[in-house]
């Protein structure tokens, strides 16, 4: 990897002990700007992703009843669905038959079929981490950066501060 391709994504981070889809750095190397103890969860610990919770955006149109459904979009790949078509062949309601993996929450996800826009927003994930599977880095340097792949940063006994996520 050529140096100057390192970092494709660099952002400001806090410290949360909410270990969810949305505080989730898929496997971020931090940038400590203020000296510290870091609790982090280490990439791999427990990838998150599997869909346990969808919400209908639009029902689209020209849908059939189905199961086995594809779906496209998010961060995830794999889910599938069963559709249950009403009316005017909306989607009006779904069963999750697949839940698939790497899925986060308030991804975006458009049903296969009909005329391609029946929508559906993930608004819960399972397979999360622990808290009590941070990792303590202490006494981390001002400037400096943890040289292990990071997918969450925890605020429990995190006196470090300044933080940027590097992707």
């Amino acid at each position: 990897m050529a140096l100057n391709n390192f970092a494709t994504e660099a952002k400001e981070i806090t410290k949360d002990n909410a270990i969810n889809s949305s505080t989730f750095l898929n496997a971020s190397i931090i940038y400590v700007g203020t000296a510290g103890d870091l609790n982090v969860i280490v990439h791999g610990t427990k990838e998150p992703g599997k869909t346990t919770g969808l919400e209908i955006i639009s029902g689209g149109s020209g849908y059939n009843s189905a199961t086995n459904v594809a779906t496209t979009g998010g961060h995830g790949s794999g889910l599938t669905v069963q559709v249950i078509a009403y009316g005017n062949n909306v989607v009006g309601g779904i069963i999750i038959e697949d839940t698939g993996s790497g899925y986060q929450i308030n991804d975006i996800i458009k049903i296969a079929g009909g005329d391609g826009n029946a929508e559906l927003k993930v608004v819960n994930v399972s397979d999360l981490p622990q808290a009590q599977q941070a990792v303590k880095f202490a006494g981390v340097q001002a400037g400096t950066t943890l040289d292990v792949l990071v997918d969450y940063v925890l605020a429990t006994d995190t006196t470090a501060g300044e933080l940027v996520s590097l992707k």
